[in-house]
């Protein structure tokens, strides 16, 4: 059975090569040239945002008016100047958020300097108007007293809706396998929605989990975390698949494979109750929790923690260092 991310991009690519047909020939030379190798997610959002950025022209700059979108030329495109940019930064910006405009204008600068690169244009004019300047993330890392108070409150439930309640104990020992899961390996939402009931060696302590160019990588789990999976395979199998015919690991109280929003609702749902200090618990803050405490466990030695997370470079790592130092002092 395909997993929920390999289902996800057959579906992205899709709708990406749906996309670029009605965009100009030289967009499609890009992504055949240099976006290959992107994320489908990203490729994806590149090519959405050139969909927006055309229609834009077509339906507000005056050459353009009478002008299909797939007949621009590379020449036009690289004769518009930063007013015509400006005008559309200012109307692209209304109801959207500083993220989102400074995708565009990362996705938008890449086509040009490819193409600069292939001296075919000489300039990009979205240099010149003025990108929003993104306020700072915070990384939220829980304390050891509230790791444990989390985990309690999953088992227990206290506090819950009426509502809640009624999926709570057929629900609870998921929901705790889940974020136990993160914060014993510090594993990727994604990765963990992509794991198979086969990917876990109960015998071994080990869970598999995908890695770049098709690689694999194999993370050790502590025997508290395998004796909790051990449980909830059990009544995974009695409560949310009686008939044995799903292979995911975690599964959605309809049966169904787990999709990564609904991970990133069932643990802001916990934090909110259960740690209310805190604005926003995120799959995010399980990950950096982990992460912090291996780095105290470790001495502060990055390159261990780089490695637990199936990080390509140590700069990636470095930020959990910063907050590590700050949650110690």
């Amino acid at each position: 059975m395909a997993s929920y991310q390999s289902t996800r991009d057959q579906d992205l690519n899709r709708k990406t090569e749906e996309k670029l047909r009605e965009l100009p020939e030289f967009i499609s030379t890009y992504i055949t040239r240099n976006a290959m190798n992107l994320a489908a997610t990203t490729r994806y959002g590149y090519i959405s945002n050139y969909s927006v950025f055309f229609g834009y022209l077509n339906e507000y700059v005056d050459e353009f008016k009478d002008k299909k979108i797939s007949d621009i030329t590379l020449e036009e495109f690289g004769n518009l100047d930063y007013k015509v940019i400006d005008k559309f930064i200012t109307w692209y910006s209304k109801d959207r958020s500083k993220s989102a405009i400074n995708r565009m204008f990362s996705s938008m600068s890449a086509v040009y300097r490819f193409f600069i690169r292939q001296h075919k244009l000489t300039s990009d004019p979205f240099m010149a108007t003025e990108r929003p300047k993104i306020d700072e993330v915070k990384v939220v890392s829980l304390k050891k007293d509230e790791e444990v108070k989390l985990l309690e409150g999953i088992s227990s439930g206290d506090g819950l809706s009426e509502r809640q309640k009624k999926y709570h104990e057929r629900l609870a020992t998921r929901d705790m396998a889940i974020i136990m899961l993160i914060l014993d390996t510090g594993i990727k939402v994604s990765e963990l929605v992509d794991l198979d009931v086969d990917d876990v060696d109960l015998n071994d302590n080990t869970i598999v989990v995908p890695f770049a160019s098709n690689d694999i990588r194999t993370i050790k789990i502590s025997q508290e975390m395998s004796d909790l999976l051990n449980v909830y395979i059990a009544d995974r199998s009695e409560k949310l698949d009686p008939l044995g015919v799903e292979t995911a690991l975690f599964l959605s109280r309809k049966g169904s494979r787990i999709t990564p929003r609904s991970v990133q609702r069932l643990v802001k749902k916990y934090g909110k109750l259960i740690l209310p200090d805190y604005k926003h618990i995120s799959p995010g803050s399980l990950r950096a929790t982990f992460a912090c405490d291996l780095l105290d466990e470790n001495d502060g030695d990055i390159s261990v923690v780089s490695k637990a997370l199936g990080h390509g470079h140590l700069s990636t790592t470095a930020v959990y260092a910063d907050v590590a130092s700050t949650r110690k002092k």
